[in-house]
């Protein structure tokens, strides 16, 4: 069976409990929106992305515990946690090669992490691209 991740209540769980992970960062070149980008993260020894990602799983393992006493319908269901089986060094890999293309290195790190979830869950080449045209189309706005 296929799952489909709703890709809008995924950014909007992930990005401010992110935003409350980290320091907050002043606009610069290794932040968009306030957040680290593929810039700061190519600087990252493997071991530091390896601390990025844990703190995310750790954070998303405890929204989901305490979204679960939550009497809103479905709100654990929306925490979208690390895939079944998959490990935070796959992840880290995935996020690397998003940060391949050029293009997309003032993506928020987070995005990045969505885009690769969605993939390892299934996500279409066309979702995928979809997601790829919005988010950067959204950065043009951003002053470079």
């Amino acid at each position: 069976m296929k799952v489909r991740i709703p890709m809008k209540k995924t950014l909007r769980i992930l990005a401010p409990m992110l935003l409350s992970m980290i320091p907050a960062f002043a606009q610069d070149e290794l932040t968009t929106w306030g957040y680290p980008n593929g810039r700061l993260w190519a600087q990252l020894k493997e071991r530091d992305k390896s601390m990025f990602l844990g703190g995310m799983r750790s954070a998303l393992q405890y929204l989901r515990f305490a979204a679960s006493g939550s009497s809103s319908t479905n709100c654990a269901d929306l925490i979208i946690e690390f895939p079944q089986g998959v490990t935070i060094n796959e992840i880290m890999k995935g996020i690397d090669q998003f940060y391949d293309d050029p293009s997309n290195s003032r993506s928020p790190v987070v995005y990045a992490y969505g885009y690769i979830r969605s993939k390892m869950a299934g996500a279409t080449r066309g979702e995928l691209d979809e997601f790829l045209e919005r988010l950067r189309k959204s950065l043009q706005e951003v002053p470079k």
